[in-house]
């Protein structure tokens, strides 16, 4: 399960979400909006930190994944 705080009100900032495998890496968007998450097995997805809700369908990979950034502009996503 992947959880979530606010930093200023120690609140959840959305349900916890299950992501069907263990969570393998995780990265933040510069202006905190959007959150990525790698899963063992190489599933990549991008969530909206206010919802919750998955911005996209998932991204296969054929082996783990080992980084992820997201760009400045949120426009791009390396893994």
């Amino acid at each position: 399960m992947l959880h979530a705080w606010s930093v200023s009100t120690g609140k959840p900032l959305f349900s916890p979400l299950s992501l069907g495998a263990p969570i393998a890496l995780v990265e933040l968007s510069p202006d905190g909006d959007v959150l990525a998450t790698a899963v063992e097995g190489g599933v990549v997805q991008l969530w909206d930190t206010g919802s919750g809700e998955s911005l996209a369908p998932p991204l296969h990979h054929e082996t783990a994944v080992h980084a992820l950034a997201i760009s400045s502009d949120r426009r791009r996503l390396v893994t």
